[in-house]
């Protein structure tokens, strides 16, 4: 890697959007995290970013394949707990790794601070942000979620752009109970900025220069930079802040579509100041700790409004909605889904959902049938046993899911991969 010392005094700035439409689809922006991530993975490297834990923590971890990685996709609005990752980067970086740091700001700040030397193999992408809402108000909110629905919570998505497109703000809960949640209460109390930390109102990176020798973001303002980029599926905005942020762009040129654009075009509140303390943040805090959330969410969080564009929306999943087996399949594997039908769809939507799982592989003997919902379905011939963990059976009927087992084990898939969770038609 190239050597980073020289900073730009403005950064390059581009749109960028990866050239797979299936990890576009799994990221939150245009999936340029991928992009950076895969080449530092490809030259045998680490990657070091922030993932949503089973209990909906947010926490940085350490990956060494794709598979790890794949679970640092998309938002979390919360802080995340760095633990003893620095500690560990500085380890790698001694031993000879080249290594990914993906982090806000501040933290990319930190690590250069603690490691107080310049290493060759470290490369640095900081996320612009609005700031960093209090974990304790999250586990508040998600607890009364799971009070208000009677379930465990099983999924989140903190912006689901597979149902409600990458322009929207809607944070999706689904339940054991099978019910699922659209909400914009927990996306109002972060944009009413009373939930951020104190230090977030000094911010000293909201401006145009970033310590991260890539910064990225949502490129909000891409149909006035650049008409006709967008189509709602997610376009990442680009910072390049030094020659080593440079270096690496042009080595994932190959797997992504981009537009140079104009830094006056690509202007957001946070690439000019950091956003006021709101006057009502104390009376926030104080109704916080001495009320219950019910309370908090409809004074703060616009929730049970009348005439407020439903923050909250809660559905009973069907009878044709059919939850995804998690109890048979260990999180962190790669899934493949066998019927792209109502079954196949809904699995679709939950693995989407959940970071645990990477969906490799689409695939239905009727594959021209069908439309993608933003994965590419494929014929079963395409079927490869190195592409996934586990293949899951997506249909109701149990002779039809027989005979698909058999077309999967006669292209050499052994039993233990192969998936149904038992769907009998009624």
């Amino acid at each position: 890697m190239a050597d980073n010392s020289h900073q730009f005094d403005m950064p390059l700035v581009f749109a960028v959007k990866h050239k797979e439409l299936a990890i576009r689809m799994s990221s939150r922006s245009g999936g340029v995290f991928t992009a950076l991530s895969d080449y530092v993975l490809e030259e045998d490297g680490v990657v070091y970013g922030c993932i949503l834990s089973d209990d909906f923590k947010a926490v940085h971890v350490r990956a060494e394949n794709a598979n790890e990685r794949n679970r640092m996709r998309g938002s979390k609005y919360i802080q995340s707990d760095l633990r003893d990752v620095f500690k560990a980067v500085k380890a790698d970086l001694e031993c000879g790794r080249k290594v990914l740091f993906s982090g806000t700001s501040c933290q990319v700040a930190g690590l250069r601070s603690f490691i107080q030397k310049y290493y060759e193999g470290l490369f640095c992408t900081d996320i612009l942000c609005h700031g960093v809402p209090s974990p304790k108000v999250w586990e508040e909110y998600l607890a009364w979620q799971e009070k208000k629905n009677s379930g465990k919570c099983t999924a989140v998505d903190f912006r689901n752009k597979a149902e409600h497109g990458w322009e929207a703000h809607i944070e999706t809960l689904t339940f054991i109970n099978r019910k699922k949640v659209h909400s914009e209460v927990f996306k109002t109390l972060f944009y009413g900025h009373a939930i951020l930390r104190p230090s977030c109102y000094k911010c000293p990176y909201k401006n145009v220069i970033h310590p991260g020798d890539i910064t990225i973001a949502d490129y909000w303002g891409i149909d006035k930079a650049k008409p006709g980029f967008n189509d709602n599926k997610g376009v990442s905005l680009v910072l390049i802040n030094n020659n080593l942020g440079e270096s690496v762009f042009k080595a994932v040129k190959g797997n992504i579509d981009y537009k140079e654009c104009s830094i006056e075009d690509s202007m957001q509140p946070v690439l000019v100041k950091p956003f006021d303390e709101p006057v009502e943040r104390v009376h926030f805090w104080s109704d916080f700790y001495k009320k219950d959330f019910e309370y908090v969410s409809k004074k703060y969080g616009g929730y049970g409004l009348e005439n407020n564009n439903e923050k909250q929306k809660a559905e009973i999943l069907s009878p044709d909605f059919f939850v995804f087996p998690y109890e048979k399949v260990k999180s962190g594997k790669r899934i493949c889904i066998y019927g792209a039908g109502n079954v196949g769809e809904n699995y679709y939507v939950q693995l989407n959902q959940n970071r645990d799982y990477q969906i490799t592989g689409w695939f239905d003997s009727n594959y021209k049938k069908y439309s993608s919902i933003g994965f590419p379905i494929l014929s079963a011939d395409q079927i490869d046993e190195n592409d996934f963990d586990y293949i899951i059976i997506a249909v109701r009927n149990k002779t039809a899911a027989e005979e698909i087992r058999a077309i999967i084990s006669q292209k050499g898939i052994s039993d233990e991969k192969i998936i149904w969770d038992i769907i009998v038609d009624k």
